[in-house]
């Protein structure tokens, strides 16, 4: 019998204790007096050679000195961790300048259960020194037996019939590869999901990986909000830290996951966790599409590219109106791929735990939109590419929206470095 076995991959520190850093650390050290954001990275490395899936997976943080302080959650749930499969979760954490080790590794460590008691771990330690950077580790590559089959072909030859099945990778296991042919070293990406959406968790995870590998910007420089946010965060996230946090250079992306509305003269609204889909109640809660787009075209930033994948029951599968409606002259591109899904529309991909633009976002970038496979999609590619698949699934419905200020579809929108 095959039994799962979990590994400590690593934690990525951000010291930046302001709490607004987009993932730009400073040190990556962690020292006192700092406000620690780590990640933690913990893979079910199983066999190699068949399925060694856990069940009911509980994390939880022991912390063994009175100077730490934990600011965050400290127990983390998974259903299932597949083998392979990484998970990761947020912690923040804090240390007082009284602290005095008395060993060389900070007292914070995990206790790891699952459902059988077979792979259960105690007492393993994060591995964080003070004042040294913490080691992060790739994941380890699976490949359980017998291997996912896709579709058959059948080659003739005299006689002879041959049954070859291919290899599928999913949408995950594509994208989970460095592409990129180069780092863009001036990137800067936010990425939202709200909790109270289906898949919208999935969604998010599933781009911080596409952004990281298929488009190069750099994991440091992505930052991910999944715990949701309420309205006074995206005013305070748009309207003013992204100001400071962008310059001239700056190539921004923002992908947005979660609910929306639709008022009665069809203008559309994001869906904060404190707002509410009643239309008498609660406007003020929402935020308006009108404000995310000014705010962001008001930015200096050398390009701005907006994805929203919305679940909003009201808007039956419409489009949204063009964001010309709403954004004004700035000089710099701003481009807006948005799929609102709801009603007749499946908010879902069949066969598939991401919602339908991010699904066939993560497909496209996987190579799937490069029709002439010369190792370039631009935008015009992937947007025919979402298009097509998006409206395949949509019943007929038109629920995207794919729009560029300068209406240069031909621009590059990812560049993959030659196959191996």
């Amino acid at each position: 019998m095959t039994v799962p076995r979990f590994e400590l991959l690593g934690v990525e520190i951000d010291d930046d204790d302001e709490a607004d850093s987009f993932g730009r650390s400073t040190d990556g050290m962690v020292q006192r007096g700092e406000q620690i954001e780590a990640r933690v990275s913990i893979q079910n490395q199983g066999s190699r050679e068949s399925p060694g899936d856990a069940y009911d997976v509980a994390i939880r943080l022991t912390n063994g000195s009175p100077y730490i302080d934990v600011h965050s959650a400290d127990t983390f749930y998974r259903k299932r961790l597949k083998l392979g499969e990484v998970f990761e979760f947020d912690l923040v954490f804090s240390i007082n300048k009284a602290y005095t080790p008395t060993e060389p590794l900070l007292p914070l460590r995990l206790d790891i259960r699952e459902k059988y008691g077979m792979a259960s771990v105690s007492e393993l330690s994060l591995g964080i020194e003070l004042e040294k950077k913490t080691r992060a580790d790739p994941p380890l590559v699976i490949t359980p037996k017998p291997a996912r089959l896709g579709r058959a072909k059948f080659d003739r030859l005299g006689s002879r019939t041959t049954v070859v099945f291919e290899q599928r990778q999913s949408v995950e296991e594509a994208a989970d590869k460095p592409r990129a042919k180069s780092a863009r070293e001036n990137a800067l990406a936010v990425i939202i999901g709200m909790p109270d959406v289906a898949s919208s968790a999935n969604d998010a995870a599933l781009m911080r990986i596409c952004f990281q590998h298929a488009l190069g910007i750099p994991a440091s420089d992505i930052k991910v909000y999944s715990r949701g946010m309420n309205r006074n965060d995206f005013v305070t996230l748009f309207e003013q830290k992204l100001g400071a946090a962008v310059d001239a250079d700056t190539e921004l992306y923002v992908f947005y996951s979660g609910g929306g509305v639709v008022d009665e003269g069809e203008n559309g609204y994001l869906l904060p966790l404190d707002g509410s889909r009643t239309l008498t109640l609660t406007r003020k809660t929402w935020y308006p599409l009108s404000d995310l787009y000014g705010a962001l075209d008001a930015l200096t930033a050398k390009s701005k590219t907006i994805i929203l994948d919305v679940h909003s029951p009201a808007a039956d599968g419409k489009s949204m109106p063009n964001p010309s409606v709403y954004s004004g002259a700035s000089p710099s591109d701003l481009t807006v791929i948005s799929c609102w899904t709801g009603g007749r529309t499946d908010r879902a991909a069949r066969h598939s735990k991401y919602g339908l633009l991010t699904h066939f976002l993560a497909a496209g970038l996987k190579g799937d939109a490069d029709r002439d496979a010369n190792g370039i999609v631009t935008l015009g590619e992937i947007g025919k590419y979402v298009q097509k698949n998006v409206a395949a699934q949509s019943g007929g419905t038109n629920p995207l929206t794919i729009w560029t200020r300068d209406g240069n579809y031909d621009r590059v929108f990812a560049e993959f470095a030659p196959a191996d």
